[in-house]
This record gives C-alpha cells, sequence and structure tokens, in this order.
C-alpha cells in the first residue's frame, strides 16, 4: 500500500506520454485561416473511410495523440433555425462542449440547409477547426467535418439526406513541458516516500523488531502498561487529533528496575495526540473519578475512554 501511495503520481503516464516519447512540436502558420484550411485537409486525409475501423464510433489514435468521434446524421427533418440550433440540434454530438464559434458556425448552418435535394452534395467535406489553449497556450486542436452518406455501415454516398459528422481531436506535446512534470512527479513521489518513513509507525515496529532480534529480553514475562491510546485509535479514528500524522516515533520507553530485576515496562504517549471529542457526548473523553496512581496521566481503555489524571501536571499518558 505504501508504494501504491508513492508511485500515485506517476500513474499519470497509464494516459499520458512521456517526456521521451513526445511528439515533434505543431507546425505554425500564417493567420487563422491558412491554420484552418491546411489543419482541416491533414485531418481529412489521416482519418477516413479508409483509415478508420469500419463501425467504429470511437478512435484512438495513441501514435498520434489524437482521438477521432464519429455520429451519424439523418437530415430528414425541416430546416433549424440558427436561432433553435443549440437545442434542437447541437446537443449530442460528439464533444460538443468544446465546439468553438467557428465549428458552431458551420454545424447551425448545415442544419439550417435544406437536405431534400439530391443534387446538394455541397456539405461534403465541410468542416473547421481551431485551437484548444490553457492559459493562452496551445495545447492542441479540433476539428469537426462532414462527410456524405453513413461511413459507419459503408453506404456513403447511398442518401443525399445522410451526413457522418466526424470530430478529431489532437492534443499537443511539448518535450520541455513534459520533462518539466516529469521531473515534478518524481520530486511528489520521493517526497511521499520521505513523509511516509518519517511518521509512519512501520518505521517503529521494525526498529523494535531488529532491536528484539540483538537483545532479546530475558525478562519477557514483566508487565507493559501503556499504549492505550493507540487501541483507542483503532477502535475509532475519530480519536486521533491529527489523523495525517503518527506520534508513535515521540513515543518513550520506561523500563522499571527493584534490585536489577526488570519488574514493568511503560509506554509513555503524549496526551496531545488524542482528541477528546467533547463537542460529542457519544465519545467524549472525560477524566475519572479517581486519580492516577503513577506520576503521569492513566488512559483508561474503555467505551467511552476515560482519563485518570496525574497528581501533578503531565504531558504523558500511559
Amino acid at each position: 500500500m505504501l508504494l501504491n501511495i508513492a508511485s500515485m503520481p506517476m500513474k499519470a503516464y497509464v494516459s499520458e506520454h512521456p517526456p521521451w516519447a513526445a511528439q515533434p512540436p505543431p507546425p505554425t502558420y500564417a493567420n487563422d485561416s491558412d491554420f484552418n484550411i491546411k489543419t482541416l485537409a491533414h485531418m481529412q486525409a489521416a482519418y477516413n473511410v479508409s483509415t478508420l475501423p469500419a463501425t467504429a464510433l470511437f478512435f484512438d489514435d495513441s501514435a498520434r495523440n489524437t482521438q477521432v468521434m464519429r455520429h451519424v446524421l439523418v437530415m430528414n427533418h425541416r430546416p433549424i433555425l440558427v436561432d433553435d440550433c443549440r437545442d434542437r440540434f447541437l446537443v449530442g454530438l460528439p464533444s460538443v462542449l468544446f465546439y468553438g464559434a467557428g465549428i458552431r458556425n458551420v454545424l447551425c448552418a448545415f442544419a439550417a440547409a435544406n437536405h431534400s435535394s439530391p443534387s446538394d452534395g455541397t456539405w461534403d467535406r465541410r468542416g473547421a477547426c481551431m485551437y484548444i489553449t490553457y492559459f493562452s497556450m496551445a495545447i492542441g486542436h479540433q476539428c469537426v467535418w462532414l462527410r456524405a452518406g453513413n461511413e459507419l455501415d459503408g453506404s456513403n454516398t447511398s442518401s443525399h439526406d445522410t451526413y457522418t459528422l466526424v470530430a478529431a481531436h489532437k492534443v499537443y506535446t511539448y518535450s520541455a513541458l513534459h520533462s518539466l512534470k516529469f521531473v515534478y512527479r518524481i520530486g511528489i513521489s520521493l517526497l511521499t516516500l520521505h513523509l511516509i518513513f518519517r511518521y509512519n509507525g512501520v518505521k517503529s515496529q521494525a526498529m523494535f523488531t531488529v532491536l528484539q532480534w540483538a537483545h532479546p529480553d530475558k525478562n519477557s514475562l514483566a508487565p507493559e502498561v501503556g499504549g492505550s491510546v493507540y487501541s483507542i485509535f483503532r477502535r475509532n479514528a475519530r480519536y486521533k487529533r491529527s489523523p495525517t500524522i503518527s506520534f508513535r516515533s515521540a513515543d518513550c520507553f520506561v523500563y522499571c528496575y527493584k534490585d536489577n530485576v526488570l519488574v514493568e515496562r511503560l509506554r509513555l504517549s503524549l496526551l496531545e495526540s488524542l482528541d477528546r471529542n467533547e463537542p460529542t457526548p457519544s465519545l467524549a473523553v472525560l477524566n475519572a473519578p479517581t486519580t492516577s496512581k503513577y506520576t503521569l496521566h492513566r488512559l483508561l481503555d474503555q467505551f467511552p475512554p476515560v482519563i485518570a489524571r496525574a497528581r501533578e501536571p503531565s504531558h504523558w499518558c500511559i
């Protein structure tokens, strides 16, 4: 589980290209019109009935970092007014949320046209492209165009009122940006490993186990007192004052000897780590009517827990 948490930032590369697989930067164009004409022609040549899998509504071209969606439009109804285009035509089209003004204008003009005449083939290959930007930086482009007929069943020339809408979305990859994100994610993973190692109780348990192997305790029958706070944490996590921080490394272990014989072992924990839940009566940790026989507080593991206070002020409990 620890490795799973530490590797979480790197799981982005399940669906994202690593920096060494970044593609060449996108070409530059003289103006928006030049971009629209050349990009639309390039996308139509790359994704058509000859290159896309038959009957595929969605195609992921991972080599070019492009996703293509197709949708069949049957225009056997009355023309749709431009004012009604959004509600009566655009809703439900592939990736419609990302359509810019240019794409919407083409599709709304298409919806307003009369498609009852077989001679009206002017809408084949009509479309538009637009940049997708993030904080003014182009991170991709999208093109939407129309093809006469139903490309999904192969009848691409059989009906004058049937068209296939093709929406293609390409994501740009920048080597410098991808390298920066890769280094950042590596740093987050290393920081997570550091924090897990520093604050997690697994480290303390491993150290105690090694010490027990190196120095076997011949007096293991001596009673152990303390650690009640962790038993309460396991029973109900709401008693943790700081859920993301472990206070185990601050615990003190006191060995009590009498005549050179170990008679008792105490585990002292910070009382500050306990959330007393005073606003919640069913969980509130109250003070016991009797005092502790030790010089520190005694946490009684019952439900709800109670604290036997020490006679003198103390930050520790057992």
